[in-house]
C-alpha cells in the first residue's frame, strides 16, 4: 500500500496519506461486510462467487458459517456432501482455500482434563475439513479459565495446543493462534505459549488491533515494551522454518 501511495522511505507521512490509508481500511471493511451479508442469504457458494467478482483468489473460511453443534465437541463441520459442494465451487472458479477460523469448539486450555481433551478432539474434524478443502492450516484460540493465574493458563494452553499441533503435523497442516481476547491479547504471553509448544507447525495469526492488557493483569507501561518486542518477533518466523505460507 505504501508503495502504491509512493511514500519514500524515511518520508514523513502527511495527513493525506493517513486519510488514504483510513479510506482503504474502511473500503475493505465495507467489502467484507457486504460479502458476509451475501453469505447469510446465499450460503457459502454465493459468498465464494461474490468474493471472486472482486478479484480475490483466496478464501478464509469461518466455521460458524457451516457447522452443526455437538453436545461434547462443540461446533463440528457439516457433512461431507456440503464440504464437497464448497470445494467444487472454489475449484471451479480457480480459487484456493487457505484456512478455517475455528471458534466455539471448546477451550484448548480448559483446566478440566476431560474437557481440554474434548476441545482437542473437537478440532480434529476441522483439521480433516481443512485438509479436504485444500487449506494449509486452521486458526484456533488459546483460551483457558480467566480465574487462573497467567502462568497456569499458559501451561494449560500449551498442553492443548501441543496435542492438537501434533495431530495436525501428521496431516501436513499448521495450527495458528490469533490474539483473540483474554490473555491471548497479551503478545508476550502468547509468544511464550507458542515457544513452549515448540513445534514448527504451531504459530500465530497476529491481529495488530487486538493487543491489550487485560484488566488487573499487568503494568501498561511494561506491556507496551513487551508488545513492541513481540511486534518485532511476531512469532510468524515459524513459517520460514516449516515452509508453511503463514
Amino acid at each position: 500500500i505504501l508503495q502504491w501511495l509512493d511514500v519514500q522511505p524515511g518520508f514523513l507521512m502527511t495527513g493525506f496519506y493517513l486519510w488514504a490509508l483510513a479510506a482503504i481500511a474502511v473500503s475493505l471493511s465495507v467489502l467484507m461486510a457486504g460479502a458476509w451479508l451475501v453469505q447469510q442469504r446465499t450460503g457459502n457458494s454465493g459468498w465464494v462467487d461474490t468474493v471472486w467478482t472482486f478479484g480475490i483468489g483466496a478464501i478464509e473460511w469461518v466455521n460458524q458459517f457451516f457447522f452443526v453443534e455437538h453436545a461434547n465437541l462443540g461446533y463440528q463441520p457439516k457433512d461431507q456432501a456440503y464440504l464437497a459442494e464448497m470445494k467444487k465451487r472454489v475449484d471451479d472458479l480457480g480459487m484456493k482455500s487457505v484456512l478455517i477460523m475455528c471458534d466455539r469448539v471448546g477451550n484448548l486450555g480448559h483446566p478440566d482434563t476431560a474437557k481440554r481433551n474434548a476441545a482437542v478432539e473437537g478440532h480434529h474434524a476441522w483439521l480433516e475439513a481443512a485438509k479436504f478443502l485444500g487449506c494449509h492450516c486452521i486458526r484456533v484460540n488459546a483460551a483457558s479459565d480467566a480465574t487462573l493465574n497467567p502462568e497456569k493458563q499458559a501451561d494449560l494452553c500449551t498442553e492443548g495446543l501441543r496435542h492438537l499441533s501434533e495431530k495436525a503435523a501428521t496431516m501436513g497442516l499448521g495450527v495458528i493462534v490469533e490474539n483473540h481476547g483474554g490473555l491471548s491479547s497479551n503478545g508476550a504471553w502468547l509468544a511464550r505459549v507458542i515457544e513452549n509448544v515448540g513445534l514448527d507447525n504451531c504459530g500465530t495469526l497476529p491481529d495488530f488491533g487486538n493487543f491489550y492488557v487485560v484488566k488487573n493483569r499487568g503494568n501498561v507501561e511494561q506491556y507496551e515494551k513487551e508488545k513492541a518486542l513481540y511486534a518485532m518477533k511476531i512469532y510468524c518466523a515459524w513459517r520460514q522454518r516449516s515452509g508453511f505460507p503463514y
